[in-house]
């Protein structure tokens, strides 16, 4: 939390964190990471797109993604909506974590999945309750291979999203 308090990218609004109006291009691996963090965070009006497009990391595939969330609380991806294309595996990425919301965002061409909500792949089934409160809506998601995926999820809601011309 000490490292994300005193980021200079983000902008402490009455104890919520916030990053906006940032444009990331051409990155290796993730273009945000958030992880192991219960501070309130909001991620709106940012570009991510072309992260490790051209596989310059080809042995590190587990955290490809325009923006990624691992071990998180309190976390809001929207609300100015953020445009998030042409990243290779998913455009957002959310892996055990709790209380996030997914709102308002363009998610275009990514390679695999345009939002991935998932449990840490190191459990296996039957699956604790690692990701609960997902809540996904009014987003534009278009030719991804697939959609939104919630893998192994809890008590989410998805509502009002445009999910078209994804492969699966």
């Amino acid at each position: 939390n000490s490292q994300l308090t005193s980021h200079p990218d983000f902008i402490n609004r009455g104890g919520t964190y916030y990053l906006e109006n940032k444009t990331i291009t051409n990155c290796a691996g993730c273009g945000i990471t958030i992880e192991n963090t219960t501070l309130p965070i909001v991620i709106q009006n940012c570009t991510v797109r072309d992260c490790n497009y051209e596989q310059r990391n080809p042995g590190w595939n587990q955290y490809k993604a325009g923006i990624c969330l691992r071990n998180v609380t309190n976390v809001a991806i929207g609300g100015y909506r953020n445009t998030i294309v042409n990243n290779t595996n998913a455009g957002i990425r959310v892996q055990n974590s709790t209380h996030v919301d997914i709102m308002d965002n363009y998610i275009l061409n990514n390679t695999k999945y345009g939002i991935y909500v998932y449990p840490d792949n190191l459990v296996k089934p039957p699956y604790p309750e690692y990701v609960k409160y997902i809540t996904i809506t009014n987003n534009t998601v278009i030719g991804n291979q697939e959609g939104i995926d919630l893998a192994e999820a809890f008590n989410c809601t998805v509502n009002d999203n445009t999910v078209r011309d994804n492969t699966k």
